[in-house]
């Protein structure tokens, strides 16, 4: 007798549900596009539907889904879309080694290089250049995908699977099997015959996952699902090298654009929302004079601001905590300290991206909506510093490095 199925699996398990969905995330996808070309006149920022909803809408969005799991975007990405659909025609090159060993890593790299992108060129502030992004973005995804094996760009080349690999970390569900098991008494495997990235039933729930859900459509025991949990549950997570680097990135990416929100407000509540980019900046701002402008000098500001910086006040505050927790490795602290550090992280991102949706559509006190983002601020912050203190007290190290992991 056929295994009752679990109520979050029935819609995902019909036929049409997900390939429609994907179809119609990738029509808005293509809608935003033509409308940013067809405002080529427009020189206003933030003027045209394509721009308000690719930075006002997306990625406010993007940031609230991962309250729930952030990979529910990668089950409607209409990059991963694009990618299907051109792998069937490319040359299928398989993937060396290094590149795949190393993939959390380039993850990591591909994010920087994209966010960089953003802050150099500013393709937000017009909707032509929002649609001339979004259309490379399109044709990158597309030449990976005539080159490389199937299903490579979510596994290695997604520019967003730094940020996706770290926040999915957080959120109440959980995507993988229901009952241990039933798994282990199923001898078929049939589910995982068409995975993506090449996981295993037994490796369900995992932070690799891209929420395809075709082992939904595969598993004989209809035991593949989506699970409660609890979004504090860090202690028990590995990280390796590829991913603390994504938290450090984005560490440096979130203070730098806190700062930037600091400087916005200066010159109404005072200089001392300045100090926090000034301390960021101390170094590059000694070695470069104050009108250097260049190319070279923009690459020297984000080299330092999104990578250099936070990795130089990370290693700072790993070796603090090895000076007073000694017993436990250097690695446990890092793993520690990387962990707990990403509900800060995200709460400032959370911050900082509904900041201009809130300015736009709530008219009230602009105390009131500070106010409502120092929530986020402060409760990231608390939180990190719950996870952190829970882990440090602990009998045992938090986290194990995980070597099976690439690096």
């Amino acid at each position: 007798m056929q295994d009752k199925m679990n109520p979050s699996t029935k819609l995902i398990k019909s036929s049409w549900f997900i390939p429609s969905l994907r179809k119609g995330v990738l029509l808005i996808f293509l809608l935003i596009i033509i409308l940013g070309l067809s405002s080529i006149d427009r020189i206003r920022g933030f003027n045209n539907l394509s721009s308000y909803a690719v930075w006002i809408i997306w990625w406010p969005s993007l940031m609230i889904i991962a309250f729930l799991s952030i990979r529910l975007w990668c089950m409607v990405c209409p990059l991963r879309f694009v990618s299907e659909v051109y792998g069937k025609y490319g040359l299928e090159i398989k993937i060396p080694k290094t590149i795949d060993r190393n993939k959390t890593l380039i993850a990591a790299l591909l994010f920087l290089v994209l966010h960089s992108v953003v802050t150099s060129l500013s393709p937000n502030r017009l909707p032509i250049t929002t649609a001339i992004y979004l259309l490379i973005l399109l044709q990158y995804t597309a030449v990976a995908a005539l080159i490389f094996e199937k299903n490579s760009f979510c596994r290695i080349f997604c520019p967003l699977g730094g940020m996706l690999n770290v926040f999915n970390r957080l959120g109440m569900v959980r995507f993988g099997r229901v009952d241990k098991e039933k798994c282990q008494q199923c001898f078929s495997k049939t589910c995982g015959k068409d995975c993506p990235i090449h996981l295993v039933p037994q490796e369900l729930p995992n932070n690799s996952c891209i929420l395809c859900t075709d082992c939904i459509q595969h598993c004989e025991k209809n035991n593949i699902g989506f699970l409660r949990t609890n979004p504090l549950g860090l202690r028990e997570m590995s990280m390796n090298r590829g991913e603390i680097l994504s938290v450090i990135i984005l560490l440096g990416i979130a203070l730098s654009e806190f700062a930037e929100r600091l400087k916005e407000m200066a010159a109404t509540s005072g200089n001392w929302n300045l100090l926090l980019g000034k301390i960021i900046n101390y170094v590059p701002g000694k070695l470069l004079p104050t009108s250097a402008n260049s190319s070279l000098a923009k690459l020297l500001y984000i080299t330092w601001d999104y990578l250099v910086f936070p990795l130089a006040l990370t290693l700072i505050l790993v070796m603090i905590c090895k000076i007073f927790f000694y017993r436990r490795s250097f690695r446990d602290h890092l793993i520690n300290l990387s962990t707990s550090m990403i509900p800060f992280i995200f709460g400032v991102f959370l911050m900082i991206l509904l900041n201009y949706p809130l300015s736009l559509f709530y008219t009230g006190p602009s105390s009131v909506r500070k106010a409502i983002l120092l929530v986020f601020l402060v409760l990231g912050l608390l939180t990190s510093l719950y996870v952190f203190i829970r882990n440090l007290m602990g009998e045992r190290p938090t986290a194990k490095y995980d070597k099976s992991l690439p690096i």
